[in-house]
């Protein structure tokens, strides 16, 4: 069986989709609080506006504004992880997903 070529960009949209909801979900909390004294409203607020971005990215016939966006949000994911402490669980798991889909993203840019 051969795979299903045609169907990649699709699964970019998904996952780019999946991307902004999956922040949405997870920060949603901490940027209505908009507790600026507090460090960890910033970093949603970045995971937010790089979500986002990502998302506009995939309109852009130039490849920048993905590519960017991936990186800052695995850079990001990273250093959550770090804070985090390299622990098993549900916060470790969707920063390791945000890194990998980050990474894509660097490597993919708006390949169609």
């Amino acid at each position: 069986m051969k795979p299903a070529k045609s169907l990649f960009p699709v699964f970019l949209w998904i996952v780019r989709i999946a991307v902004v909801f999956a922040v949405y979900v997870r920060f949603i909390g901490l940027i209505r609080s908009f507790e600026t004294d507090e460090w960890s409203f910033y970093i949603a607020a970045a995971f937010g506006l790089f979500a986002v971005l990502l998302l506009l990215g995939g309109f852009s016939r130039k490849h920048n504004l993905t590519i960017i966006s991936g990186l800052i949000i695995a850079v990001l994911s990273v250093y959550q992880m770090i804070q985090l402490g390299f622990g098993i669980g549900q916060s470790m798991a969707f920063y390791g997903l945000m890194t990998s889909i980050g990474l894509l993203f660097v490597s993919l840019g708006n390949k169609k």
